[in-house]
């Protein structure tokens, strides 16, 4: 029986979860939980700036299944920000909030938990991130990295970590090196710091700081490099300089790194002809990896991406671009067309519990 249920969507499972208390009881256990996590299928995608969210289900043979506006910011507020998310929850917080307030979102069961960071003055919260694999009490952790101010040219970190199994905080000194983002894989979280070359990582559960060398990057400015997890997947993006390609790197299970491929642009083949010559002259500074969609089975990854205001999906061995945001369908409004302000985001439908 378990079995089944566990390949039932969430959010039926939601509905029969107030069938009775027995059913109730059984449903919201951990073990299930857990069962039907792992079982979880990415269903759709979340694009949008700070203004404007839309909720997108498409197949991975390129097939668009539907879309719409997306109520991400229901009792938080506008101007959001999307930190990240994992397995269904939603880290956010809101530009016109409190700093220290965030919001643990699922969006499958509308729950909301609103958890505020212990910062005093002085301190500000530089990066968040949440961090959830199913396990065994089906707890996620949130991860902030805190800089204060001493005297006018020296700043500190410190990493404040909250467990919501149990409610507990924790705090942990940091490396004073800049870095940027924060990818969940696999217990570590990784940052590519601004010693080309290198990443820094952190273990959620030794809290042991280290470095780890990337692919060769190119010196030039304009550059977007870019970690995404996907799956059981860590990916390394970057445009290589003076080459109109996009290269993709996949960590190995050593820890080292292979290319799996390249993202053409050169010559593109697309769904929409018409936009194919337009999109073949624009600078190579417009492009922004925005996420990565596997299948339940881990088959091939669909790379979502941002090139001068028109997201696509990429298809890697038919090396083809599919547009997600016509303007029949929904354009990404007022955002910066070099990717600073639109994000993308894998959702599965789940039930883990905030």
């Amino acid at each position: 029986m378990e079995l089944i249920l566990s390949r039932v969507p969430a959010r039926s499972v939601a509905r029969w979860r107030m069938v009775c208390t027995s059913w109730k009881l059984h449903l919201t256990s951990p073990e299930f939980l857990k069962l039907h996590t792992e079982r979880g299928e990415a269903r759709a995608l979340v694009i949008g700036s700070s203004l404007n969210f839309h909720y997108l289900k498409f197949n991975l043979d390129g097939k668009i299944k539907g879309t719409g506006l997306f109520g991400l910011n229901a009792g938080i507020g506008d101007e959001l920000r999307v930190h990240n998310s994992s397995y269904g929850l939603f880290l956010v917080s809101s530009k016109i909030d409190i700093p220290s307030n965030f919001y643990v979102v699922n969006l499958c069961t509308g729950e909301l938990r609103k958890i505020v960071c212990p910062i005093s003055s002085g301190e500000r919260v530089v990066t968040a991130s949440l961090c959830f694999q199913p396990n065994r009490n089906m707890s996620y952790r949130l991860l902030f990295l805190v800089e204060t101010t001493i005297g006018m040219d020296h700043n500190c970190y410190n990493v404040i970590l909250y467990s919501s199994y149990g409610r507990r905080w924790s705090s942990t000194p940091a490396p004073t090196v800049k870095f940027q983002g924060g990818v969940f894989h696999k217990e570590i979280l990784y940052w590519i710091t601004d010693v080309q070359g290198q990443a820094l990582t952190f273990h959620l559960e030794t809290k042991n700081w280290a470095t780890i060398s990337l692919p060769e990057t190119p010196t030039n400015r304009f550059c977007r490099p870019r970690l995404v997890a996907s799956n059981n997947f860590l990916h390394y993006f970057i445009t290589r300089n003076s080459i109109e390609d996009l290269c993709v790197y996949e960590m190995t299970d050593s820890g080292g790194w292979i290319q799996k491929f390249k993202v053409e642009f050169s010559f593109l083949k697309t769904n929409e002809k018409p936009l194919a010559k337009k999109l073949s002259n624009f600078p190579r500074t417009h492009i922004n990896v925005l996420s990565v969609l596997r299948d339940a089975k881990g088959g091939r990854p669909r790379i979502i991406i941002l090139v001068q205001g028109f997201v696509t999906c990429y298809d890697p061995e038919k090396q083809q671009h599919m547009f997600l945001n016509l303007e029949r369908r929904f354009p990404v409004r007022g955002a910066d067309v070099s990717g600073g302000d639109v994000e993308a985001f894998e959702v599965t439908d789940s039930l883990v519990p905030v």
